[in-house]
């Protein structure tokens, strides 16, 4: 049996040049403002936690304030290890992010990198310490004998914050790295093929859209490989999938009940209640709020939310 043996380096920075540029100072001599948000600790996933699966290990270690290194090896496509990164505000000043960005130094088709949780540190406001978390995973669909090149990559992942309230929050993971789900409202027509930037607004936990209905993008190597309409139910997240219509269709009437639901044989509309759904045989999706004429719909051609009651 072939064992491939995957090195990897993350490293990992902070970025402050906007926070000089953006900082509100008012008309006074002196500036008793202090700028001191860093990363303070870098944690590798273990076995009994379940952030660390097969033959995966590694180490990471904080360098400085604004930069980290996460030393893996993966051997066998599934496996994979997830850091938990915690950074702190040790400052005077409250902050936000302003980007997230993971990028390859060279492009490797068998390692899966992905951001989990940026929303957890969206604000860190002064005296905080949050957490998110950074995955590294050897492809499982990937069954081919590895590279050189691909047995060893080194990532960078910036994280930049500026003084809150200056920021633009929107999460970047790199369009060329990022793999994993995200969550929108997006008013613009997003298509599989679309880069993830596409996505002007976009988080990876959902509850942060204080909505129960929205979209849900699957992204490959920064790029919307498809597209599902979510809605909540029961405090429950439940996404249907385009062109699945015979799974969909009991799903539906098992969540909003039969007596919602009307069967139109290859469409079901359930629009008695909120949140309301629709599915159909020609593959398209459809969750909203008939209260407000809000839908967001997904097909094959791709998806968006707007106006429109079911």
């Amino acid at each position: 049996i072939l064992i491939m043996m995957f090195a990897l380096v993350v490293i990992m920075g902070i970025g402050f040049a906007a926070y000089s540029q953006q900082l509100q100072i008012n008309d006074t001599s002196s500036i008793d403002s202090d700028w001191n948000v860093y990363i303070k600790d870098v944690a590798p996933g273990t076995e009994d936690e379940g952030t660390k699966v097969g033959g995966a290990t590694g180490t990471g270690a904080v360098e400085n304030k604004t930069t980290a290194k996460l030393n893996t090896d993966l051997k066998y496509p599934g496996d994979y290890i997830i850091y938990t990164i915690t950074v702190a505000n040790e400052g005077t000043v409250d902050a936000e992010i302003e980007k997230v960005e993971l990028k390859a130094a060279k492009k490797n088709t068998v390692i899966k990198y992905s951001i989990i949780e940026e929303a957890n540190i969206q604000y860190l406001n002064v005296g905080d310490e949050k957490t998110f978390k950074v995955k590294i995973e050897y492809d499982p669909t990937k069954t081919e004998t590895a590279t050189e090149d691909q047995k060893s990559n080194t990532l960078t992942l910036t994280v930049d914050y500026v003084q809150k309230g200056t920021g633009s929050g929107i999460y970047v993971p790199g369009e060329s790295t990022f793999t994993g789900v995200v969550y929108s409202k997006s008013e613009d027509y997003i298509r599989p093929g679309n880069s993830i930037e596409k996505i002007r607004d976009y988080t990876d936990d959902y509850k942060t859209l204080n909505s129960n209905f929205f979209l849900k993008h699957n992204i490959n190597n920064g790029i919307v490989e498809s597209n599902e309409a979510c809605f909540i139910k029961d405090s429950t997240l439940y996404c249907l999938k385009t062109s699945e219509y015979e799974t969909n269709k009991p799903l539906l009437l098992n969540l909003l009940g039969e007596s919602s639901c009307y069967d139109g044989g290859s469409f079901l509309r359930c629009y008695q209640g909120t949140p309301s759904a629709y599915a159909d045989s020609y593959g398209r999706v459809l969750t909203g709020d008939r209260e407000s004429s809000k839908t967001c719909i997904a097909d094959n051609l791709g998806a968006k939310c707007g106006s429109g009651a079911l």
